[in-house]
C-alpha cells in the first residue's frame, strides 16, 4: 500500500474515531443557517450582516479551492506530476464533459462558470460528509429551556440562500449566453412574439390574404406562448 493511502486511511480512522468518541447533542433542524457564536449576539462582517456558520463554512471552501490553485499551478511542467498532473486530469474530464453537451464553439465560454460551480457545490458536499464531527463543535446556547449546540460550520449546501444564488447566476447567464448568440430582438421575440397580431392588422387594412380570425386566433396563441416560455425561465430558478 502507498504512503498516500496509509495516510488517507489514518485520517478517515481518526475522524471515524472521533465522530464516536465525542459526546455531542445534535443540533435542532432549521431551515435558516445560525448566526455565530448566538442569534442573539452574532459576529458580523463590518456591521453589514451577520456572519452565519453556513457562509464561514463557504468561506473556508473558496479559500481551499483558491490555495489548492495556486498549488496546482505553481511551478508548471511541460511533464505533468504530482498535484498538477491530477489537476489537469479533472480539468480536462470537465471540460470535455462542457464540449459535450454545449459543443466546441462555446464549451470555452461555459466551462469557466460550470467548473467553478462543480467544483465548489462538490466540496461543499463533502463538507457535508463530516456533519456528525462538525456538529460537535461549536457555540452552547439555549433555546426554549434546552442547552444545545450552534455548529460553528455547517454545509453552505443546507442553506436555502446556497442553491438560490448559484440559480440566480445561471439563469442570468443563461438569458446573457441567449441574447448574445440570438441576437436582442431574435431572443425577445420568444417571449413577445407578436407576429400573428401584425398579420390581423394588415389583413384588416387589406394587405395580404388569409383568414383574419385565423390571424387573429393565431397572434393570441403566440401570446400565450410568450407568457409560457417566460414563466419557464423563471421556473428554473426554482
Amino acid at each position: 500500500m502507498s504512503r498516500n493511502r496509509i495516510i488517507i486511511l489514518v485520517i478517515v480512522i481518526a475522524l471515524i474515531a472521533l465522530g464516536i468518541a465525542l459526546p455531542f447533542e445534535r443540533p435542532p433542524i432549521e431551515v435558516a443557517a445560525e448566526p455565530i457564536p448566538s442569534p442573539e449576539h452574532p459576529w458580523t462582517f463590518f456591521g453589514l450582516f451577520p456572519i452565519t456558520n453556513a457562509l464561514l463554512t463557504t468561506w473556508l471552501t473558496m479559500l481551499f479551492l483558491i490555495v489548492f490553485a495556486i498549488l496546482a499551478t505553481r511551478g508548471m511542467e511541460v511533464i505533468p506530476k504530482g498535484l498538477q498532473n491530477a489537476t489537469e486530469m479533472l480539468i480536462e474530464a470537465l471540460y470535455g464533459l462542457v464540449e459535450d453537451v454545449a459543443g466546441p464553439r462555446l464549451a470555452p465560454h461555459l466551462f469557466s462558470l460550470v467548473a467553478t460551480i462543480f467544483l465548489f457545490v462538490l466540496i461543499s458536499n463533502w463538507i457535508d460528509l463530516l456533519a456528525p464531527i462538525l456538529a460537535a463543535v461549536g457555540f452552547r446556547t439555549v433555546r426554549e429551556g434546552k442547552e444545545v449546540i450552534i455548529p460553528l460550520l455547517r454545509s453552505p449546501s443546507t442553506d436555502l440562500n446556497f442553491p438560490l444564488a448559484l440559480a440566480i447566476i445561471s439563469v442570468t447567464l443563461t438569458q446573457v449566453w441567449g441574447v448574445r448568440e440570438q441576437g436582442f430582438r431574435h431572443y425577445v421575440g420568444k417571449f413577445v412574439n407578436l407576429s400573428g397580431f401584425r398579420r390581423f392588422f394588415h389583413l384588416l387594412t387589406g394587405r395580404g390574404e388569409g383568414s383574419v380570425i385565423g390571424a387573429l386566433l393565431q397572434g393570441f396563441l403566440d401570446f400565450y406562448m410568450g407568457i409560457v416560455e417566460f414563466v419557464s425561465e423563471l421556473a428554473k430558478l426554482i
